[in-house]
């Protein structure tokens, strides 16, 4: 598997006008390996790629700083999930308040 999916690779790039097009650089992708684990790396790749066919470009580009975004959340909480249901519940107890 690839470790970058390139936003000029998506289904959603060869359905954009070249209005939109030009709003996309060479270098801007989604990069799995900024993914803790296989796991998730797979997940996100197919989710993706499946989100690729249903949005537009414009919604992709923004959809890539969130996806930077949760990439760091999950390397600062030092998360080691294999998928996202095993990510769901580590969050839930991390944010749960301690009792005393």
């Amino acid at each position: 598997m690839d470790e970058k999916l390139y936003l000029t690779d998506l289904n959603c790039y060869g359905r954009a006008d070249e209005k939109q097009k030009k709003n996309v650089k060479e270098s801007h992708c989604f990069d799995f390996g900024l993914l803790p684990t296989k796991g998730l790396q797979k997940e996100f790749r197919s989710f993706i790629e499946d989100r690729s066919r249903q949005c537009a470009l414009g919604t992709m580009i923004q959809e890539r700083v969130i996806y930077q975004r949760f990439c760091r959340m999950v390397k600062d909480q030092r998360i080691r999930a294999n998928s996202l249901h095993e990510l769901e519940l580590s969050l839930i107890h991390i944010s749960e308040p301690t009792r005393p």
